[in-house]
């Protein structure tokens, strides 16, 4: 488990190591439309990488595609050392697009939960990991902005090449093999159909279990009544797959078909949609709007993602867990955060100018409390229902999918809202902008004003500052999704939490990590 959480930490550190050059990127010959239409294009690659790679995983084994995954990184490590030499912005907006292709948290996410057969072990596991995943986002700017002082920024993208080919080589050496892929007991007729019960004494497997239960009882010393009930118990065990039959592997159609039967799963594939939606709204945006909303330069915008990466990572490993076993229902969980994730978004959105930025760190701290919360949840429902429908990779990887989805459709949104209502309230909004705001919004179609600034909420006053339209399309989705996450309380569902017996006696349990 060490070992892929450090794998997890380093990929993401890896990615964010890049992130606080974006704005000077977009300062060097990158237009804001094309930054937006650039990270639509990396999600939507992303989505259909995510389902593809989730679904492989399925079929050839989890570790074969991580060592993909990070052949990718590599390589596009490769072209961003290229893009800081040759001056090149647009190989760097390519090696960003091509980067999101790995998937390499939600085939470790998928590794997890193979291997951890215990419900309450498989959510501190994945809030671990989560955890990583934050930190990564945490040190990556973080070791930028120290990097900076003492290397030039070529130096320090070689430098990110020989981390990304340490980290495929810990893959390839440090990840243990995933099992093969979970065999399903079943005793529908037309798969497996039952086989002729045998007499009880005949059962020479049981006999063997029962002998040997009791003596490994007799070993760790436990009383001849405990040894009873533990050979009763493999007994018991033992006849019932017998009775069963052989395991057989259902067919992927029969598997999805299950899948698209379980009433809750749609809710919440359409919670995680709107929520998604809402946080790549604002964070499409986040560059842009720190260099010119803000003022922030790549090392102040380094060190509010090192901050919103930490907060995360805290929440998600400390507080979200006993959060959650104080809530015992995950529902109420569930719309707690998002309603103050949209609250949060909403605060964000009126703040305005570096004086400002001391509230901007508070924001966040709360977004990523409401953001942890969200993350905890709908990883635990998707994992269980992974589980249970033995459809782990396909399940992790269709949720992945739709989280890129709404990566396309974010960006495209904003740009959209804000080129039409900016057009009909450009004298309202130039009018009350601070100068170089009012400068910019007079510039050319593709000004940042016209990406960034919304006039006024309802009827704001004449000196309020303008709204940043990502924060407030972000807070908006989330109120939508806890609408949806209300349909959940009516819904009618099985306990998640109860894992059903189709798995296979031999379990992944065998296949601990590390």
């Amino acid at each position: 488990m060490q070992a892929l959480m450090s794998v997890v930490a380093l990929d993401v550190t890896l990615y964010s190591l890049a992130l606080p050059y974006f704005p000077a990127v977009l300062h060097e010959g990158v237009s804001e439309k094309t930054w937006l239409h650039g990270q639509a294009a990396s999600n939507g690659l992303a989505a259909v990488a995510g389902f593809v790679i989730g679904a492989l995983s399925d079929w050839l084994g989890r570790k074969r595609l991580l060592v993909a995954s990070q052949v990718v990184c590599v390589a596009c490590w490769a072209l961003f050392v290229a893009g800081i030499l040759t001056g090149r912005a647009d190989l760097l907006l390519l090696a960003f697009v091509v980067r999101k292709s790995n998937r390499t948290f939600p085939l470790a996410c998928s590794l997890v939960t193979d291997i951890t057969p215990s419900h309450e072990e498989r959510q501190r596991r994945l809030s671990r990991l989560g955890s990583m995943f934050g930190l990564g986002f945490a040190l990556g700017p973080a070791a930028a902005g120290l990097s900076s002082r003492w290397f030039e920024v070529s130096s320090l993208f070689q430098l990110g090449l020989g981390l990304a080919a340490f980290n495929l080589a810990v893959v390839c050496y440090s990840i243990p093999s995933s099992p093969a892929p979970v065999r399903i007991w079943t005793t529908e007729a037309e798969i497996n159909p039952k086989p002729e019960s045998k007499p009880d004494g005949e059962d020479a497997n049981a006999t063997f279990d029962t002998d040997n239960a009791r003596t490994n009882a007799d070993d760790a010393g436990i009383s001849a009544d405990g040894a009873r009930v533990h050979a009763a118990t493999a007994a018991s065990l033992v006849q019932s797959l017998d009775e069963m039959g052989p395991p057989q592997r259902i067919s992927v159609w029969v598997q999805v078909q299950r899948a698209i039967r379980e009433p809750n799963l749609g809710l919440v594939l359409a919670v995680h949609a709107l929520a998604c939606m809402g946080q790549f709204s604002y964070i499409t945006t986040m560059a842009v709007a720190a260099k010119e909303r803000f003022s922030m330069d790549s090392a102040s915008y380094g060190s509010l993602l090192t901050f919103l990466g930490i907060s995360y990572s805290f929440c998600l490993a400390v507080i979200i867990p006993r959060l959650a076993h104080v809530c015992r229902d995950l529902r109420h969980l569930l719309i707690g955060a998002l309603g103050l994730t949209a609250l949060a978004r909403f605060y964000i959105a009126r703040l305005f100018g570096p004086d400002d930025v001391p509230r901007l760190f508070l924001g966040h701290a709360v977004v990523a409390v409401g953001t942890s919360g969200i993350t905890f949840v709908i990883a635990d429902l998707i994992t269980s229902w992974g589980r249970r429908l033995n459809l782990t990779g396909i399940v992790v990887g269709t949720q992945d999918s739709v989280q890129r989805v709404m990566g396309v459709l974010a960006p495209l949104l904003v740009a959209h809202l804000s080129t039409g209502q900016t057009s009909s309230l450009s004298s309202k909004s130039t009018s009350s902008l601070p100068s170089s705001a009012s400068t910019a919004a007079q510039g050319d179609d593709n000004s940042l004003a016209d990406w960034t600034y919304l006039t006024y909420f309802l009827d704001s006053s004449p000196d309020a500052p303008p709204l940043f339209l990502g924060s407030q399309v972000s807070a908006i989705l989330y109120l939508c999704a806890l609408h949806v996450a209300l349909l959940l309380y009516i819904v009618p569902s099985r306990d998640l939490a109860q894992e059903e017996d189709y798995y296979e006696v031999e379990s992944h349990s065998d296949h601990k990590m590390e």
